[in-house]
């Protein structure tokens, strides 16, 4: 389980850290949410459904 931070601590790491962390979850973001293969299969209102779902 993550355990949070307090922001100043998060400020005092070095820059290599904050990017490991960055790539982290930028890479659990994206197994949760994979995007669009195919940009052109999708219709408009499956577009705006999806981007409602995104916004709740």
């Amino acid at each position: 389980m993550e355990q949070r931070r307090p922001f100043s601590e998060i400020l005092s790491w070095r820059v290599s850290e904050m990017q490991f962390w960055q790539a982290h979850y930028q890479l659990e973001y994206e197994k949760e949410h994979p995007p669009v293969v195919n940009p052109a299969d999708v219709t408009p209102e499956q577009s705006l459904s999806q981007f409602k779902k995104l916004m709740v």
